[in-house]
């Protein structure tokens, strides 16, 4: 299968896409993935897929059309060679999906290759025909003039960056890293350092990095209010406000976002949840243990931003308060974090909840885990030996291993029995957090929890614009969600007013229930919204470190040192 795909009409966010199949069939049977590994969502991505034309290997015409959502097929061939064009419509900016317009192309493979059906292991390759100036990359093996892999699965597991973006190389853990900017004018060296301090910290805790070298793709944007981002096996795509290289806060999460990512290539690519293994890119794939590729990530995450000398002890304890906050208001809503991990691919429209707070869930659970693991052993072992061992079996298994509550725990119980009980039983309560500080003060820590007075939300964050407010964040399932707020969105006035300078101020001051109508600039379209405030209880939490005997502390210490 060899993929060319012109950019002339980017401007109108279209991709032209030439394909030819050799070895095909009389009848050709495509299909596109309904979603991306590592974003649990259906997407229906063929919706955007127009058919142009299809011919045999002599120019003769045949019948290329679609036969649903997300299949096609061409008639008529004689088997051979086939030839067929198509164009994809990509406006959206997302980290799953492509997005083309007249200043750069982010092409994801789900969203713009057609897989041939019986074929999905043969040889594909990709040519993209760049406008002049640009440039382009990917984590795809360079062949003369573009790209190759054998197999359907790894074309669509590394997106291509085309445009004029800034680059630089870091070198680290015996890797090369490539980083990408789109929207910047240089790569600043800070971030070059702290990728590069990121590879070696997370090669220590998880062994030598499984691949050659690895592609970090950046996009600054004005429309993105919050952080997207997306893990590959040898690359990361990550979408940030712009605001992200300069402003200290916004810096700091877009490196620990790096952090997280690039840890999946370990924990979701090699261990991977057992209903993930083979992927079925056509059809939703529930799994409970979503917890673990998550959670688990997110803990060894934060570890690795403390051992990379990128946050003091302080600050790493400040950030997994912050985790705790997140897991603690979510358990409320009862169920496990099993039960969560399993509806991420179906969340009800009408969500309230945090319906990603499985991950700050899991998270404690492996904190609380490592914790039980390092007591019952005296120090001399920890979660990240138990995962280190799993990927030795993943390398003896042909380099995927399935995994789940149950297998992590008998794994565990392996460096320190007892403890895989203990993980069972976070997993499957609907209230984790309160049977973890045995294990916390084991080690000198305690977690803080402390609710706050109600407040009155509106459930979005804004800068300003002049005399407007540019929404920059949207609370999920908060006020603003269900009023129909986006990111993006120009506040030009609070119910016929102009915003005030302090404008939060307003909010809180009016009672939970009271509706707020909003003035609203989408585009160049303007709109009038009904935001009804709501009540919210802020909940406050801190690990601290607790007076322990001088055992304790040596503990602790060498806990608090991964």
């Amino acid at each position: 299968m060899t993929y060319r795909v012109s950019l002339d009409e980017r401007a109108l966010h279209r991709a032209t896409v030439e394909m030819t199949v050799t070895g095909a069939p009389a009848s050709l049977e495509l299909w596109m993935p309904a979603w991306t590994p590592g974003a649990y969502e259906l997407r229906s991505w063929g919706r955007n897929v127009t058919p142009l034309d299809a011919s045999d290997g002599n120019g003769r015409p045949l019948r290329f059309a679609r036969t649903d959502a997300s299949h096609f097929r061409v008639d008529g061939g004689a088997g051979g060679i086939v030839k067929l064009r198509y164009r994809v419509y990509a406006a959206q900016l997302t980290d799953d999906g492509s997005h083309i317009d007249g200043g750069h192309a982010l092409l994801n493979g789900s969203s713009l290759f057609l897989a041939v059906h019986g074929q999905e292991l043969g040889l594909h390759e990709v040519r993209v025909l760049l406008p002049p100036g640009w440039r382009a990359a990917t984590a795809l093996e360079e062949d003369a003039g573009g790209w190759q892999t054998t197999s359907f699965e790894a074309l669509i597991d590394a997106p291509i960056e085309c445009g004029r973006f800034a680059d630089a190389t870091a070198h680290a853990a015996g890797r090369t890293y490539r980083i990408a900017v789109d929207g910047a004018a240089a790569v600043p060296q800070r971030f070059v350092d702290d990728v590069a301090k990121l590879a070696d910290a997370e090669a220590h805790l998880a062994g030598a990095p499984p691949y050659r070298r690895y592609v970090v793709l950046i996009h600054l944007s004005d429309e993105i209010g919050r952080v997207a981002a997306l893990e590959h096996a040898a690359s990361t795509s990550i979408l940030v406000p712009r605001r992200s290289l300069t402003d200290a806060d916004a810096y700091d999460e877009l490196v620990y976002v790096v952090a997280h990512e690039l840890f999946h290539a370990w924990n979701a690519r090699r261990l991977r949840p057992a209903e993930l293994i083979p992927y079925d890119l056509l059809h939703v794939q529930p799994s409970r243990a979503l917890w673990i590729t998550e959670g688990l990530t997110e803990y060894f995450a934060h570890r690795a931003m403390l051992r990379s000398g990128r946050w003091t002890r302080a600050t790493y304890l400040a950030h997994v308060g912050d985790e705790a906050q997140r897991a603690v208001i979510a358990s409320r809503h009862g169920g496990s974090v099993e039960d969560a991990a399993a509806a991420t691919w179906q969340p009800p429209d009408d969500a309230e909840e945090d319906l990603d707070a499985y991950y700050a869930r899991g998270h404690l659970v492996a904190l609380a885990v490592d914790a039980a693991i390092h007591v019952a052993t005296d120090g001399s072992h920890g979660l990240a030996e138990v995962l280190r061992a799993q990927l030795g079996a993943a390398d003896a298994a042909g380099g995927v291993l399935p995994v789940d509550t149950d297998r992590l725990a008998r794994a565990i119980d392996t460096v320190a029995p007892g403890v895989g009980a203990k993980l069972i039983a976070w997993a499957r309560t609907s209230d984790e957090t309160t049977l973890l500080s045995d294990s916390l003060s084991a080690i000198g820590l305690k977690l803080d929890v402390a609710i706050a007075p109600p407040r009155t939300v509106a459930g979005f964050a804004a800068e300003r614009e002049g005399a407007l407010l540019r929404v920059s964040a949207i609370a999920d399932g908060g006020p603003a969600s269900l009023a129909g707020l986006k990111p993006g969105d120009k506040i030009t006035h609070f119910d016929g007013a102009l915003p005030p300078p302090r404008w939060p101020e307003l909010i809180v001051k009016k009672p939970a229930g009271a509706t707020l109508t909003l003035t609203v600039l989408r585009g160049a379209r303007p709109l009038e919204l009904h935001l009804t405030l709501a009540a919210e209880r802020d909940v406050v939490c801190k690990l601290v470190p607790t007076p322990a005997t001088p055992a304790v502390t040596k503990l602790r210490d060498a806990f608090l040192t991964p």
